[in-house]
C-alpha cells in the first residue's frame, strides 16, 4: 500500500486554478438498459478501490508543493443530485476527489483532474462497471480488458512520466495571440448544464472522411465554424478562434501510468465570410498531425517540467507558487483557448458488457474563459458529442447539431435536463 505521492507536472497546477467558475472535475458516465442498483454499486466501488491506491487519496497542502496520503475512509456512492462536475466538497466527498453518482439509468464517475486524465479515468470506469455487472448477477468474461480487483497495482500505473519522459536539452515555445471568447448570461456560481448529441459512429465518420478529416478534426472545423455563424457579431470577432485538444501521451511515449500523462494542443483559424467546412477541416487534420508528432509532444513536457527542475522555485512557499500558477493559466492557458474539445474514442470493453450499456458520456468542465466545453466518446457504434456550458445561451450548440442533421444528414438523438428532442433526416 502506498502511503503518499507527490502531484505529477500536470496535476500540481488544478488545485491552484480550482474555484466556482473552475472546478477541474471531469464525469464519464453509462447509461444503461435497466436502472441502477445502488446495492451492487456499492459492492462493486468497495472492490475496486483496493486496485487504485493512487485514486485512494485526499489532497495535503505542504509548505512548497501539495501533495496526495491515503485515505483510509470507505468511498461512499451519492445519489446524484447537484450540477454535474462540481467543485470537490471535502467534507460531503469524504475527503476523496472523485464521486461515484448513480441516477436512474446512469451511472457516473466524477474526478478531480490533479488525480488524473481520462485515459486514467476510464481504466477505473471500466473496473467499476465490470464489478457492478457482476455484483448485479450479470457473469461475463473479462478478456484483459479490465483492471482485476484482485490484481496487485504495479508501480508502472503510479509513476509520473512527465519527469521519467522529460530529456534536459533546451526547448523553445511561441507566444499565440489572444483567442476569441464566448460570451453569455453565467448561472448561478457552480452550476452547470449539460447537452448531449448521439450519433451512429460510422456514419459520422464518413462524413469526416468526405472532408478529408478525421472525426476529431471534422468535428472540431465544426465547433469552430458554429461559433463564428452564431456570434460574429461579438466585438473580438477578428480574434481567431481556438480549440484546445487534450492529447494521451501513453501510446507515443510507451507508458503505462494511470495519473495524467497528456499534452493540450491548439487548432484554430482566423474566420471569414471566405471560410467553408470544406477549406477548415484539411487545415484543422492538418495541425492535428503536426502537433501529435513526438518531437512537438517531446518539446512540450520539457517546457512544462522546466519550471519544476528550476532550482529557485522548490523554495517558494506554496502560496506565492498557487499565486503565480493562477497568473500563467490565465494569460497562457484560458487566455489563448475559445472551447476544449476532449475526444477519448471508442471504450474498449469486454463483449459481454456491451449488452447492458446503451451508450456512454464523457464531460469536461467549463471554465470563466471558456464557459463551454465539448467532449467525445464512442461506445455500442454510438458516439455521443456532450456539450457542458455555464452560461445560459445555446445558439452555438443549436447550429452544430442542425448541421450535422440537416447539412449532413445525420440523424442526431439529443438530449439533456431540459431537452428531449431527435434532429431527423
Amino acid at each position: 500500500m502506498y502511503k503518499w505521492y507527490r502531484l505529477d507536472n500536470a496535476a500540481k497546477v488544478f488545485p491552484s486554478v480550482t474555484g466556482n467558475k473552475n472546478s477541474s472535475v471531469f464525469r464519464f458516465a453509462a447509461i444503461l438498459f435497466e436502472e441502477v442498483n445502488p446495492i451492487a454499486l456499492q459492492q462493486a466501488v468497495d472492490i475496486v478501490m483496493p486496485r487504485y491506491p493512487m485514486f485512494s487519496v485526499r489532497l495535503r497542502k505542504g509548505i512548497f508543493w501539495n501533495y496526495l496520503d491515503a485515505n483510509k475512509h470507505s468511498l461512499v456512492i451519492q445519489q446524484e443530485t447537484n450540477p454535474p462536475c462540481g467543485q470537490i466538497d471535502s467534507a460531503r466527498d469524504g475527503g476523496y476527489m472523485l464521486r461515484v453518482l448513480y441516477s436512474g439509468h446512469r451511472l457516473s464517475l466524477e474526478m478531480f483532474h490533479a488525480l488524473t486524465d481520462g485515459s486514467g479515468a476510464i481504466e477505473f470506469f471500466k473496473s467499476l462497471l465490470f464489478y457492478y455487472f457482476k455484483c448485479s448477477g450479470h457473469d461475463f468474461p473479462h478478456e484483459g480488458k479490465v483492471k482485476l480487483g484482485e490484481e496487485a497495482s504495479p508501480q508502472e500505473e503510479v509513476e509520473d512520466s512527465f519527469s521519467k519522459h522529460y530529456t534536459p536539452i533546451y526547448s523553445e515555445s511561441t507566444r499565440n495571440p489572444r483567442s476569441f471568447h464566448i460570451r453569455g448570461v453565467s448561472y448561478n456560481d457552480g452550476d452547470n448544464s449539460l447537452i448531449h448529441g448521439v450519433v451512429n459512429s460510422q456514419a459520422i465518420n464518413q462524413v469526416a472522411k468526405k472532408y478529408g478529416g478525421s472525426i476529431t478534426s471534422y468535428l472540431a472545423s465544426l465547433l469552430i465554424y458554429s461559433i463564428y455563424q452564431t456570434r460574429s457579431h461579438q466585438r473580438d470577432a477578428t480574434k481567431p478562434i481556438v480549440i484546445a485538444v487534450p492529447v494521451n501521451l501513453r501510446n507515443s511515449f510507451h507508458s503505462n501510468t494511470l495519473r495524467n500523462f497528456f499534452n493540450v494542443i491548439n487548432v484554430g483559424a482566423y474566420m471569414d465570410g471566405e471560410m467553408t467546412m470544406e477549406k477548415l477541416v484539411p487545415l484543422i487534420q492538418e495541425m492535428l498531425i503536426q502537433k501529435t508528432n513526438k518531437t512537438y509532444l517531446q518539446s512540450s513536457i520539457n517546457n512544462n517540467v522546466n519550471f519544476e527542475r528550476n532550482v529557485a522555485s522548490k523554495f517558494v512557499p506554496l502560496f506565492v507558487k498557487n499565486y503565480f500558477v493562477r497568473l500563467g493559466f490565465d494569460h497562457l492557458s484560458e487566455s489563448k483557448k475559445t472551447i476544449t474539445l476532449t475526444n477519448l474514442g471508442r471504450v474498449d470493453l469486454p463483449s459481454g458488457m456491451y449488452q447492458y450499456i446503451k451508450h456512454m458520456e464523457i464531460a469536461a468542465y467549463p471554465t470563466q474563459k471558456s464557459p463551454i466545453a465539448c467532449g467525445l466518446i464512442s461506445c455500442n457504434d454510438r458516439l455521443t458529442i456532450t456539450f457542458i456550458k455555464n452560461i445560459v445561451e445555446t445558439d452555438i450548440l443549436q447550429y452544430f447539431y442542425s448541421h450535422l442533421a440537416t447539412i449532413e444528414g445525420l440523424d442526431v438523438e439529443v438530449y439533456s435536463n431540459q431537452l428531449a428532442h431527435t434532429y431527423e433526416t
